[in-house]
């Protein structure tokens, strides 16, 4: 997906922001949010890969814009057609190799299920 993030140039040109001090000031008084200068540089000068709703929000009411003042998504494309014959995993990938250690091991592999006879009933705390 093409994204075009002109947040730098939008602040500059329609609310004469420079700098991440200036645009912190604007957000804590316009909207009751304080985002560290960090955040904001970072969002300055860089297309964010990222971005939490929260944030955008906060931006939003704060400079009074919808998200579409500055940043653009497009379709990706190739010779005018979008890529479906190979189509890939957006987060991560698939582990093939099942004997690979994984983050959370399978409850499965360590408790088995019981196999109970048909019509077996279990009842808890009565004596028989």
């Amino acid at each position: 997906m093409a994204v075009v993030w002109n947040f730098r140039m939008w602040l500059a040109k329609e609310h004469e922001i420079f700098s991440p001090a200036q645009l912190q000031k604007v957000m804590i008084e316009h909207a009751g949010v304080k985002l560290s200068l960090q955040a904001l540089s970072s969002l300055m000068k860089n297309r964010p890969g990222a971005i939490r709703f929260q944030t955008m929000q906060a931006i939003c009411n704060a400079l009074n814009c919808r998200l579409s003042d500055f940043c653009q998504m497009t379709p990706d494309v190739q010779s005018g057609l979008l890529n479906t014959s190979n189509p890939k995993r957006l987060y991560g990938s698939l582990n093939k190799d099942n004997r690979k250690e994984r983050l959370y091991p399978d409850p499965s592999e360590y408790f088995p299920a019981k196999k109970r006879a048909a019509g077996e009933l279990i009842s808890r705390g009565s004596a028989t």
